[in-house]
């Protein structure tokens, strides 16, 4: 089995939230993201949280606020676990001017909420949006744990929601 530590970052001012466009070689087409990626060795979480904004925005984090969820999400085909923690960026500095060294990123902006919402839908599996489309509607508290298992072609089935208070949700 491999395990994969993701980091994804949500910053938000006052004109909306800030995604990024990607395409990664096997996808159809290019899809909206928030900003993050895989950990490298020995990376902690805030250090690879930091890196993958800067390559994937320009901006600088400079501080971190709360947890907004975990997501994990188990490949029966790839033997693998994916494991994203999504953190909140509440202070940072420089423009947004994407330096992508795997050229993954097509363009890095703020979009309002109510068009991250749309955008976050072209996302290639329901585990990329669902988490954080929960949190921003107010469905889903600070700290929710999203537990997902992929069933092969695109179909990822949510085996369970942890809630900040401590609730199972089964589904």
């Amino acid at each position: 089995m491999k395990f994969y530590q993701i980091v994804a970052a949500l910053i938000a001012d006052t004109t909306g939230i800030c995604l990024v466009q990607q395409q990664g070689p096997g996808d159809a087409a290019p899809s909206w993201a928030l900003p993050g990626g895989v950990m490298e060795e020995g990376e902690m979480i805030p250090e690879a949280l930091a890196r993958e904004v800067r390559e994937e925005t320009g901006l600088k984090v400079e501080s971190l606020g709360r947890l907004i969820s975990i997501v994990q999400h188990h490949s029966p085909s790839e033997n693998a676990i994916y494991t994203t923690h999504i953190l909140q960026v509440v202070k940072w500095s420089g423009q947004l001017r994407p330096e992508d060294p795997d050229s993954l990123i097509l363009r890095a902006e703020f979009a309002s909420l109510r068009d991250t919402l749309a955008r976050l839908q072209t996302a290639p599996s329901r585990t990329m949006w669902e988490p954080i489309t929960g949190y921003l509607r107010g469905e889903a508290p600070p700290g929710t744990v999203w537990c997902y298992r992929s069933e092969g072609e695109g179909n990822d089935r949510l085996v369970a929601r942890i809630d900040g208070r401590g609730l199972i949700l089964p589904l």
